[in-house]
């Protein structure tokens, strides 16, 4: 996650001045989609880290605290149970393993 961030950062550099992009997933947007995304992940991140503490998974009663933030920031019923399932490999990343 932490290379999609710099791959989002980038990407808001180069289409500095467009008026609106075409997302994979969704209708037409302007710039603020890209920074909404990288304020999800950030959170995402910062979330898995506290949950974690250290370890390089979270228990599942800790994943479930992770859908209730994440849920609160961008409510996504449809794909609620995306959310819990990137929970470890960010918590490893996070550890640097």
């Amino acid at each position: 996650m932490g290379d999609w961030l710099v791959n989002l950062e980038h990407l808001e550099e180069a289409l500095a001045g467009i008026s609106t992009i075409l997302p994979g997933h969704g209708g037409p947007a302007d710039a603020s989609l890209l920074r909404e995304q990288h304020a999800y992940i950030e959170l995402y991140r910062q979330t898995v880290e506290a949950l974690a503490q250290g370890q390089p998974m979270l228990t599942e009663a800790a994943k479930g605290e992770l859908t209730a933030v994440m849920k609160e920031h961008l409510p996504a019923e449809a794909l609620e149970f995306l959310i819990p399932l990137g929970a470890d490999p960010v918590a490893m990343e996070l550890r640097g393993q």
